[in-house]
């Protein structure tokens, strides 16, 4: 009974050592420690390089996969843009352009993922009142976007105060690897 039950024992550890996800990290990075420093330290999944304004970003929403770019920034707006209703307020853009990089899949896009940072507030949402006087095109509030294609235009910003930092763009939580957030500066 004993050698039967060792047997058995065997041949699940054995059946079970093969089920594993075989797939490569998605994550990557490069991090450097100082000699004798802890070889354990790790770089977070959720850490994400710095892309440039103008150049192309690959993100992996739940969906597929899209390819995000930031074209530029605009603060103020030029004239004809409205009056912001608050005082000491400036209404600022994004040119962004969105494109879908599967084969046929479908995939909605709008500007929710996107928000501009700054060092000593959270990070503003876009402004959802936006009219003609706005930069146009603008960007679809939600566009459903055929595999291969590509929608560019401006997202407008209701900002409070001074310069932001940075414009965020946010995977969704259900994304590979919980969702990234990627940075682009502003300068």
């Amino acid at each position: 009974m004993k050698r039967f039950l060792l047997v058995v024992a065997i041949g699940a550890g054995v059946a079970l050592g093969g089920c594993g996800d075989d797939e490569a990290p998605t994550a990557t990075g490069t991090t450097t420690r100082p000699a004798g420093a802890s070889a354990t330290r790790s770089v977070p999944a959720a850490t994400a390089v710095a892309p440039k304004l103008g150049n192309p970003l690959s993100v992996a929403e739940w969906s597929g996969p899209l390819e995000v770019t930031v074209h530029s920034y605009r603060q103020p707006l030029p004239t004809p843009a409205p009056t912001p209703k608050s005082a000491g307020h400036q209404y600022a853009a994004i040119d962004v352009q969105v494109c879908n990089r599967t084969e046929s899949l479908v995939q909605m896009v709008g500007p929710k993922p996107f928000a501009l940072t700054f060092a000593s507030r959270a990070p503003l949402a876009p402004y959802n009142f936006a009219t003609g006087d706005f930069p146009s095109p603008a960007f679809p509030k939600e566009h459903s976007l055929a595999g291969g294609a590509c929608v560019r235009g401006w997202i407008p910003f209701d900002v409070p105060d001074g310069r932001p930092t940075g414009i965020r763009y946010s995977e969704s939580s259900q994304a590979p690897g919980g969702g990234k957030a990627y940075t682009w500066p502003v300068g």
